[in-house]
């Protein structure tokens, strides 16, 4: 077998078939060919790289990274992402995922990117560790407002009335009393160059509201059978205007939505956001954040493998 590492505008067109017939066929997922170079082309420096694994000339598995620009303290530097994890049935022993996961860290780290980080999912995230792909920086959280119950759970549509009142007056009494020390934490994402490649994405309409210093993204979705708001990012995160994002979705989308859901982590000076915290072990699905810093001279380990240092949640990658 043999990996390959390329950038998307380095692909030819037979190998961007392969990438996309492995798609479908390992996640079970219709994708055009629009659609995904779409995503793999809009991202800050204007391509992904994909790690492949090849048997006897046939693609066989895949890991790729989304690069962006971050910010360390006053330091911008190169990081990445990965995604699109796919390993046909049959060489799923881990030892394949092993080689493309190493071909691609080996390369982006000779390409001069300063970390990596990933959300791997409850199978993955042992795996991740004990191969020592990654380690671990923390688990994001999430945080709901079940405004139409009868969208939510079949069969109690008599109770809407009731959730209906109980998120308004949720959402008032959450209000009182914000303070607006904005976050700034040492590790996020630079906005000017991230959000006009992320946003542009096909993967679904965004909402985006900018005005009177208030500055917010999300998205309205069919999400496993629920007409879902969520919230993705808030520019300038504070008490104040988290809240402020949430009271506007809740005025402005009322009529499209039945759960508003919220998946990140807020530091520790955001306490009211107008959104139930899920505790943990309720959690429909465990969001864990995993990484690897490269260039140790950007910051020490310790800060690094903290998620108090971070800005992270869908902003970063979909992960719903």
């Amino acid at each position: 077998m043999e990996v390959i590492v390329k950038k998307t505008t380095e692909l030819t067109g037979q190998e961007k078939e392969e990438l996309l017939t492995c798609f479908i066929k390992v996640f079970n997922h219709e994708r055009t060919m629009e659609e995904m170079c779409n995503q793999y082309l809009n991202t800050p420096l204007g391509y992904c790289v994909h790690s492949m694994c090849y048997d006897e000339g046939h693609l066989v598995a895949s890991h790729t990274a989304f690069p962006s620009y971050y910010w360390v303290g006053d330091n911008k530097v190169k990081a990445y992402i990965t995604g699109d994890t796919m390993v046909k049935k049959g060489y799923r022993d881990g030892f394949v995922f092993l080689d493309v996961a190493r071909g691609l860290s080996k390369y982006m780290k000779r390409d001069g990117f300063a970390f990596s980080f990933g959300f791997p999912n409850d199978n993955s995230h042992p795996v991740f560790l004990r191969t020592k792909l990654s380690k671990d920086i923390g688990r994001l959280d999430t945080f709901i407002l079940p405004y139409r119950i009868g969208g939510i759970k079949k069969g109690m549509g008599f109770l809407n009335p009731l959730s209906k009142l109980f998120c308004r007056l949720w959402v008032s009494f959450s209000g009182f009393k914000l303070n607006n020390n904005v976050s700034a934490p040492l590790i996020h994402k630079d906005d000017e160059t991230y959000n006009p490649s992320r946003y542009s994405r096909l993967d679904g309409q965004y909402g985006h509201v900018s005005h009177n210093g208030l500055d917010f993204y999300y998205k309205i979705k069919l999400h496993e059978g629920i007409r879902t708001a969520f919230l993705i990012d808030v520019i300038g995160k504070s008490e104040r205007t988290f809240h402020q994002a949430v009271k506007n979705i809740l005025k402005n989308e009322k009529d499209n939505f039945d759960l508003l859901m919220y998946v990140g982590h807020l530091p520790q000076t955001i306490r009211k956001t107008g959104l139930i915290k899920i505790p943990r072990k309720y959690e429909p699905k465990h969001f864990y954040m995993t990484g690897m810093l490269f260039d140790k001279t950007t910051m020490e380990e310790q800060y690094f493998y903290d998620i108090e240092n971070w800005d992270a949640n869908l902003s970063d990658y979909d992960l719903i």
